[in-house]
């Protein structure tokens, strides 16, 4: 019988059932989202186009997920027969 190792299986929970992860997660690449967004805009100067601003809109979104995932912690993501 081969013996393997828990390290693997804890990593894999933690990656997929932890808010504080996924909340974190989303909420850098929010972070990272509205700031190329605020160096393309100082770069190019011209007028908004609506895929900027539309780009924009989504980075915030993706932010504001992130916050509610921290602070609320839902669990739509457990499978219901996990304890």
């Amino acid at each position: 019988m081969v013996k393997y190792s828990s390290m693997p299986i804890q990593i894999v929970q933690f990656l997929n059932f932890n808010p504080i992860f996924k909340g974190l997660g989303l909420i850098i690449l929010g972070l990272i989202a509205l700031l190329f967004a605020y160096f393309m805009d100082r770069k190019w100067k011209e007028p908004k186009s609506f895929g900027f601003v539309l780009f924009i809109a989504i980075a915030i979104f993706i932010l504001l997920f992130g916050l509610y995932i921290l602070l609320f912690h839902p669990n739509w993501w457990a499978l219901p027969y996990s304890a």
